[in-house]
C-alpha cells in the first residue's frame, strides 16, 4: 500500500498513457482499403495536389495556383495538411 500511495502520480501518468494509447490503435484500419466519409476524399486530393505539385504550380501559375477549387472547407485543411 506504501509504494502505491508512494508513486500514485506515475501510476496515474503511466495508466493515461495506455488509456490513449488504446483508444487511439483500436480500430485504427476503420474505413480500409475504402473510405466510407464522403468529404475526406476532397480533402485529400488538394492536400495531395498542393504538397506533390508545390515546385510546379509556382513557376507556372503563380501563388493563384494553391487558391482552392472549391471553398466549402476553408483554407486551413487545404494549406496546414501538405505541411505534415
Amino acid at each position: 500500500m506504501k509504494f502505491i500511495k508512494k508513486h500514485l502520480a506515475t501510476i496515474t501518468i503511466i495508466l493515461i498513457i495506455f488509456l490513449g494509447l488504446f483508444i487511439r490503435l483500436y480500430k485504427i484500419d476503420y474505413g480500409l482499403p475504402l473510405s466510407f466519409l464522403n468529404d475526406e476524399l476532397d480533402i485529400y486530393y488538394d492536400v495531395i495536389k498542393f504538397s506533390l505539385n508545390y515546385k510546379f504550380i509556382i513557376p507556372k501559375e503563380g501563388l493563384i495556383g494553391f487558391a482552392p477549387q472549391s471553398y466549402v472547407y476553408g483554407m486551413f485543411t487545404e494549406c496546414f495538411l501538405p505541411t505534415f
